[in-house]
Order: C-alpha cells, then structure tokens, then sequence
C-alpha cells in the first residue's frame, strides 16, 4: 500500500472523526475531554501529513494535509462549540436561578406589601370606628343639650303661663269675692229693711 493511499484513508478518517465531532458537540453527547483527544488526534495526523508532504512533494499528500488541517481546525470548532454550549446552559441555569430568585423575592415583597396593607386597612378601619363612635357620642352629647334645653324652655314657658293662670285666676276670684261680699252686703240690707218694716207696723 503506498503512502498517498494511506494519507488519503487517513484524511477520510479524519473527515469521518471531525464530523462526528462537531455532531457530538452539537447535540451535546461528547464530553470536552474527548473533543479535545479528537482534536489533538487531528492535528497529529494533519502534522504526519505534513511532513510526509515535506519529504515527498507529492501533490495528493498535500491535498490530504490540507483537508487533516481543516479537519483539525473543525475538531477544535467542535470543541469550542461544546465549551459555549455549555457556558449558555450554564447561563440558562444562572438565569433560570436568578429568574427563581426574582420570583421568590417578588412573591415575598407581595407578601410583605399584603400584610402592610392588611395591617394599614386594619389601623384605618380601627380609626374609623373610633372615629364614628367620637362622632355618635358627639351628637348624642348634643341630642342630650337640646332635649335639656328645650325642657328648660318649656318649663319656662309653662312656668310663664302658669303664672299667668294663676294671676287671672286670683283676679277672677277676687271680683268674684267682692261680687258675693256686694250681694251678701245687700242682701243683708234687704233682710234689715224688711226686719225694720215689720218692726214698723208692728
């Protein structure tokens, strides 16, 4: 077997490992160790190739040298890949962490803010009553100063008015006093008149 056909196996294995490489990479079933092993493994085989190239000048040895190179080159891009794929998962997770966090301490903030508003309605509504019962003992305060002022403006106005009875009254009763005193007066004129009549033709 000459050794441009074993160069050209080499880089058609070297196309085969690069390739799968890069799949690992993507979809995430190649450890970097192994990446880099794969890598390492390319540049090797693109360096014997070079150097047989050197040694023989052969344009087909440095077809398959350049081809190991490129392979060598998407390897280590398969490596690079996977490094950045797993920095962004590792982002994602950060991310997804602090997202959780956020959430924790925003649902904890609403909490907080739940109790202050509950605790503040609670002072409010403990106000208000206080302030309503303030209120209802104002007016009855002054429901209790009107009704005492309206009995003593009744009671002076009936006080008043039976004062005023009673005066009329003894008015009354002493016209009515002189009226019986006139008529018990003449009355008794009338019986001596008659009593002297009698004692007259008698």
């Amino acid at each position: 077997m000459s050794l441009t056909t074993i160069c050209d196996l080499i880089f058609a294995g070297g196309v085969v490992l690069a390739a799968f490489a890069l799949a690992g990479a993507a979809f995430r079933r190649l450890s970097p160790s192994l990446l880099t092993a794969i890598a390492a493994l390319e540049g090797v085989a693109a360096v014997g190739v070079w150097v047989a190239f050197a040694l023989r000048h052969d344009r087909p040895l440095a077809i398959a040298a350049a081809g190991l190179t490129v392979c060598t080159l998407a390897a280590v891009a398969a490596l690079l890949l996977r490094r950045a794929l797993d920095r962004v998962r590792a982002m994602d997770a950060r991310l997804a962490e602090s997202q959780a966090e956020l959430l924790a301490a925003v649902e904890a903030e609403k909490n907080t803010l739940r109790k202050d508003l509950q605790l503040t309605l609670a002072r409010a509504q403990a106000d208000s009553r206080s302030l309503l019962e303030e209120q209802e003992r104002q007016i009855a305060e002054e429901r209790r100063t009107l009704v005492s002022q309206w009995e003593r403006d009744a009671t002076a106005t009936l006080g008043d008015k039976l004062t005023q009875v009673q005066a009329e009254t003894e008015l009354r009763l002493a016209g009515w006093s002189q009226d019986l005193d006139r008529a018990a007066a003449r009355t008794l004129l009338s019986e001596v008149a008659i009593l002297f009549c009698r004692l007259r033709w008698e």
